[in-house]
């Protein structure tokens, strides 16, 4: 058996970046585990590094087909039972080990918190922020279904499943690294609440810019089709684009670009940016507008000083539920589109 200090659940590139710019040595060391999703790539060849697929199921096809999703689910929950007993049988996770996560959120993650990270062990959990799922303002109906759910998941699904509307809510994470530690709202007295320092430069606007950049989204997320983004690329085409002027578009690193690639070749105004590069690392001093769908690249753009006014932040809700997307011009989806 291999014995494992340190283990790192990495679902994107970004989480990616800033586990390593936070743990330079840990991440690169043989007695650290790495289970990433498919779409992270470029780990130190010394390490452990196990690639996971990391599915969760909808609420919304288990109402559309009950009997069905429940039976899919459940198997679901097998699978990554199985997954996380198959990884004890070849690794030992020493007592005191940390798990170093980016999202409390997903079912696997759950499912290894939930058997390595409790009170008779030594073993700390520690979770490093990525985007704005970190930062939602809940509300009553939040805190209903938090209580509610991991019974109802329990009792139909054989696992204690949280129901998670705000990440880095779990108390039993001991140490939370955030880039704006100050806009989380309702903190909790049981977590260490700690600033990852930003090595991000200021940004140089160039003169005279053009071309707007829009970071896309997958569609699954909203529960929505191609037809909703469609809508929206012409929306911004039609009222925000300039003559002579392109529309470069960021896809999600999840983002299934097949419509998109299509509708792209039919708009000679329109250009598509590879969805493996960061966002982070695009050049935003070249565009006059940058457009996001409630993407967490805006608080990036907030931290290399990106003027606010030339933000604009589209969401589904009618008022935001992340405080810096207010800071941005902020528009609500039905109200642009019909």
């Amino acid at each position: 058996m291999i014995d494992i200090n340190d283990v790192f659940i990495v679902l994107t590139p970004f989480q990616k970046r800033e586990m390593e710019y936070i743990f330079p040595e840990k991440i690169k060391s043989k007695s650290s585990l790495i289970i990433k999703s498919k779409i992270v790539r470029g780990f130190n060849k010394n390490t452990n590094v196990i690639t996971l697929n990391f599915e969760n199921f909808s609420i919304f096809k288990i109402l559309k087909n009950p009997i069905k999703q429940i039976t899919q689910t459940r198997k679901h929950f097998t699978n990554l039972n199985k997954i996380i007993n198959d990884l004890e049988f070849k690794y030992l996770f020493k007592n005191g080990f940390h798990l170093i996560i980016g999202s409390d959120k997903d079912h696997f993650t759950q499912l290894f918190i939930n058997k390595h990270i409790k009170k008779q062990n030594k073993n700390n959990l520690i979770a490093v922020e990525e985007g704005s799922g970190y930062y939602v303002n809940e509300n009553i109906w939040d805190h209903i279904f938090s209580f509610f759910y991991p019974i109802i998941s329990f009792l139909i699904f054989g696992n204690k499943i949280n129901y998670v509307r705000c990440l880095g809510k779990d108390k039993r994470i001991h140490d939370l690294f955030l880039r704006f530690p100050e806009l989380v709202p309702h903190k909790s007295s049981t977590i260490n609440y700690k600033t990852i320092p930003s090595n991000n430069k200021k940004i140089i606007l160039k003169p005279r810019r053009k071309n707007i950049l829009f970071f896309s989204f997958p569609e699954e997320d909203y529960n929505q089709n191609f037809d909703y983004k469609r809508e929206l690329y012409k929306h911004i085409v039609r009222h925000h684009l300039k003559a002579n002027e392109f529309l470069f578009i960021k896809p999600h690193p999840r983002e299934n670009l097949v419509n998109l690639k299509k509708y792209v070749k039919e708009n000679r105004n329109i250009r598509l940016i590879d969805k493996n590069i960061l966002g982070e690392d695009l050049e935003f001093g070249n565009y006059e507008k940058i457009i996001n769908f409630s993407s967490s690249i805006v608080f990036h753009l907030f931290s290399i000083d990106y003027p606010l006014d030339k933000i604009i932040t589209i969401g589904i809700k009618k008022k935001p539920r992340v405080s810096i997307f207010e800071k941005s011009v902020y528009l609500n989806y039905n109200n642009i589109i019909n």
